[in-house]
């Protein structure tokens, strides 16, 4: 692979859906990433492929922040919305497709149901690269896993329970 041909490189990582989520001056946004890579577990790194055309693209450089939610199974309708549409056409986190909660520590929002995801990508697939290879620091990712699936079950109980 030349070297700086990123583009050639993105066959070799793990890949997923998610769901960008963004907060700025013209309020909150989410648009559908096709290009979401896990390029390391240690650090845990994820790359977001997002063209500087989107209107999500200058809403980041704006906040200078944004969320990734990894997209479940259930989530597939929801994203094909987010990415079928322009912040400039509709208010797509005002729609009834997406359920979501204020993060910690960025004002852009989550989307509920992302960590059951998360959990599993991370729990299940540090499982089987553990398995299939001979790189024993995958299990430090793990646990990792293991948390955001728990915690994604928190979530969907609390929202079992507030309704």
């Amino acid at each position: 692979m030349p070297s700086g041909n990123l583009r050639d490189a993105f066959p070799a990582f793990t890949t997923t859906c998610a769901l960008i989520t963004t907060d700025g001056p013209h309020g909150p946004n989410v648009m559908a990433a096709e290009w979401t890579f896990n390029v390391s577990y240690r650090p845990f790194l994820i790359l977001v492929a997002i063209d500087p055309g989107n209107r999500t693209h200058d809403m980041i450089l704006e906040s200078q922040e944004f969320g990734v939610n990894l997209v479940a199974e259930d989530q597939v309708a929801a994203m094909g919305f987010a990415g079928h549409y322009s912040k400039a056409d509709t208010d797509k986190l005002s729609s009834e497709a997406f359920d979501t909660f204020p993060a910690k520590h960025i004002r852009a929002p989550l989307i509920r149901g992302a960590l059951l995801a998360a959990g599993i990508v991370l729990f299940c697939g540090s499982l089987y690269a553990l398995a299939l290879s001979s790189e024993r620091w995958l299990g430090a990712v793990t646990p990792l896993g293991g948390l955001a699936f728990l915690a994604g079950w928190a979530c969907l109980a609390g929202a079992f329970l507030a309704a």
